[in-house]
């Protein structure tokens, strides 16, 4: 019966018919196109009553898929866009399901430019929707992620839907903040330093409890410990330096921790802390204590016998007159006297104590 009203009545009365139907049958007949009568007729049809098709018969010609292409006459989901794709060059069906965005808009630029002006309905009807589609171009994911028409909550969905992605290198390419923590808890940033500054110096959101959860990933830490940590020569007052920061951070994990250590390039004064001895022991091992007497007395203060550890394997850098301020004390003389120096040293430091 519908396919005798489209072939014999008039444009106009069948624009008429259909034009508050709220069924939204044609947009829905699958076969539309495979109605014997002139197409011009059904093109005409489909201007006046600016239909989308949400389905599309898989018998549907090349040609008649082409015109609906070109002229958009298509709702944004899986089925109807695989099948005017489908007969098209350059078809890729893995492409289409495993980083759909990407293969679109390196493809098909006009259902690209089509499906950027309906972004949230194609990011809820086919970018979620598709299983496999965990992939997408790092340039791609930051187009879709600065887009401000596009709800943060369909942003969070699409950071979250994505497991085969490179990371973002640089996460100030992504304006919004808010989206920062999400990014980062699903390991779509880059391990490297830049971004951890970021994080760090961020003053409109506190990432602490974020960079920490970053950090604590040792495939994340290990990249780090291979990158070496440049600080900012001028911080703003009230900045920490990173290092110092991290150094500080109870929360880090200690195989993270002594990675991340293998990044710092100064020396560090020590200051009022719980760090447990091993991470001062670290600390020291990897010689990143400011060498001077007050890191030494600060040491025998609070975390004897490292002291005496610090005192051999920078004894190099402590003068006489040095000596002379280190408040050494009996107790210390049996550690020294064991110690493997120059019997010279040992002397200079026991008239150091006599004087």
């Amino acid at each position: 019966y519908f396919q005798q009203i489209i072939k014999h009545v008039s444009i106009d009365d069948i624009v008429n018919q259909f034009y508050l139907d709220e069924t939204n049958y044609i947009q829905n007949y699958a076969d539309y196109w495979l109605i014997e009568t002139d197409k011009e007729r059904l093109k005409e049809v489909i201007q006046q009553l600016n239909i989308k098709f949400a389905l599309l018969s898989k018998e549907t010609s090349p040609e008649d898929l082409d015109y609906i292409y070109r002229s958009n006459a298509y709702q944004i989901n899986i089925d109807v866009i695989r099948t005017i794709l489908s007969k098209r060059e350059q078809w890729d069906d893995l492409a289409f399901n495993t980083r759909n965005y990407s293969y679109i808009v390196e493809t098909y630029p006009e259902m690209a430019k089509y499906i950027q002006n309906n972004l949230s309905e194609y990011v809820d009807n086919v970018f979620l929707k598709l299983t496999n589609n965990n992939d997408i171009k790092t340039e791609h994911l930051i187009e879709l992620l600065n887009t401000e028409t596009l709800p943060v909550d369909q942003k969070k969905q699409i950071i979250t839907h994505l497991t085969a992605t490179k990371p973002i290198e640089c996460i100030t390419d992504i304006s919004d903040k808010s989206l920062w923590a999400e990014i980062c808890n699903n390991n779509l940033m880059a391990a490297n330093w830049e971004n951890i500054k970021a994080l760090v110096y961020s003053e409109e959101i506190n990432f602490a409890e974020v960079y920490t959860k970053f950090l604590n990933n040792e495939e994340n830490a290990r990249k780090l410990s291979y990158q070496k940590l440049e600080e900012d020569i001028d911080l703003d007052e009230g900045k920490a330096e990173i290092a110092y920061t991290l150094i500080y951070n109870p929360n880090l994990k200690d195989n993270s921790y002594q990675l991340l250590l293998n990044s710092f390039t100064g020396i560090y004064s020590l200051q009022p802390t719980d760090l447990s001895e091993k991470r001062m022991r670290w600390l020291l091992e990897k010689n990143l204590i400011e060498i001077n007497v007050d890191s030494y007395k600060y040491l025998k203060e609070h975390y004897t016998p490292l002291h005496i550890d610090f005192l051999e394997k920078h004894l190099a850098d402590f003068s006489k007159s040095n000596y002379q301020n280190m408040d050494f004390d009996a107790e210390d003389m049996k550690p020294i006297l064991n110690l493997n120096i120059e019997v010279s040293e040992k002397v200079k430091i026991i008239d150091s104590i006599v004087d």
